[in-house]
């Protein structure tokens, strides 16, 4: 079988040699013309599956190593028999890591500490349900909302989102829809921006069109919010640079980017692939996500107060500081190569390890700091 891959998805070349015969190309590469005789095609969120793209190839099966299936024309797959698997919850952890480091790094530079904070959480799926248990651990009061699972479970903890303006940081987790009662698109618009509390914090790590852009824009122009943490953009790769020179944490779609996240989405992939076509599955992700031991790392405490130790000892783990500087220079760059910048950034960004890989020596600090990293999932000393 013939397999065409995007080039940018880790050991996805690696695992899917096992199958077949592999073609790497670029997500700008994968075109029409360059698939017409592909079996199966691994795609991420930057490739629009149609039947734009795939009507008159030999493709039998479409596999995204993304949570997300907005790109998909999955009505078009289904009539045409197309077989299609994505990876959702792969980088659950990963994402959820991403929320506490913007967090803390809000906390420090604003003045915040997270204990006592109110925090909306709207989406409690794979990635929802982390936040808020770590958010719970850490002595934030928790607000939850999620139609679907309201209906599902009849849990009266599922709150109505208009219960959850009253919080000071309202964090997204939601896959992007655009029918139904329970439509994501937009869910943020100027609006429902606007019934957030005055002075809140909204954070996007789903997907850039749950937000209204300028919206957002205007409620942080009007100080009606404090800022914003924004990770996903609404018209990637070709993002709004004046709402990224407005807010505080602006970084270019890599809150999921760690190793573990990475191998286990293409380990689902290439499974899905293997179970559809009935094949053995020889390729094993275990050993690259085994390969290194859990690394001893030592912290000392700053004075810069409790927020601050665990902000540096976040940092040690993934600096988001990095990120935000990496992204920020794409204001001073043409217009015309701000995509491709922003595209550069997103693939070629470096994979971080997720805390439980890490045991931390603390030099100093309260019992506090220690509990408080134990419930972000790191090991303490």
């Amino acid at each position: 079988m013939k397999v065409v891959i995007d080039g940018s998805i880790p050991y996805a070349d690696e695992a899917f040699a096992t199958i077949g015969e592999v073609r790497s190309l670029s997500p700008n590469e994968i075109k029409r013309e360059g698939i017409i005789d592909a079996d199966i095609l691994v795609i991420r969120t930057m490739t629009k599956v149609d039947e734009k793209l795939l009507e008159g190839t030999k493709v039998k099966f479409v596999a995204t190593n993304a949570v997300g299936t907005d790109h998909l024309a999955l009505d078009y797959l289904k009539a045409k028999g197309i077989g299609f698997a994505n990876a959702k919850g792969c980088n659950s952890n990963a994402v959820a890591e991403y929320v506490f480091a913007a967090l803390y790094s809000l906390g420090l530079n604003l003045g915040f500490e997270l204990k006592g904070r109110k925090i909306g959480v709207v989406g409690v799926g794979n990635i929802g349900s982390i936040v808020a248990r770590r958010a719970e651990r850490l002595g934030m009061i928790v607000k939850k909302n999620d139609p679907p699972l309201k209906r599902q479970t009849g849990d009266p903890n599922f709150l109505h989102l208009d219960d959850l303006m009253d919080c000071d940081i309202i964090t997204l987790h939601v896959p992007l829809t655009y029918e139904g009662n329970d439509a994501t698109y937009r869910l943020f618009n100027r609006d429902r921006i606007f019934q957030m509390k005055p002075g809140s914090i909204l954070i996007n790590t789903s997907r850039g069109a749950v937000v209204e852009t300028s919206g957002l824009i205007e409620a942080i122009d009007k100080a009606h919010l404090k800022t914003a943490v924004v990770d996903v953009w609404e018209n990637e790769p070709d993002i709004d640079v004046e709402l990224l020179r407005r807010i505080s944490i602006g970084t270019p779609h890599v809150a999921g980017h760690t190793l573990e996240g990475v191998v286990t989405g293409t380990w689902m992939v290439y499974d899905a692939v293997c179970r559809n076509f009935g094949l053995e599955t020889v390729w094993n992700p275990e050993k690259i996500i085994n390969a290194n031991k859990k690394e001893r790392i030592r912290v000392e405490d700053s004075n810069q107060g409790e927020v601050g130790f665990i902000d540096a000892v976040i940092r040690e783990v993934y600096d988001i500081r990095r990120d935000v500087n990496d992204l920020a220079m794409i204001g001073v760059i043409p217009e015309v190569e701000r995509p491709a910048y922003f595209l550069n950034l997103r693939n070629n960004h470096p994979l971080r390890r997720e805390f439980k890989n890490y045991l931390v020596e603390l030099g100093g600090g309260e019992d506090s700091v220690k509990n408080a990293l134990t419930a972000l999932g790191f090991e303490v000393a």
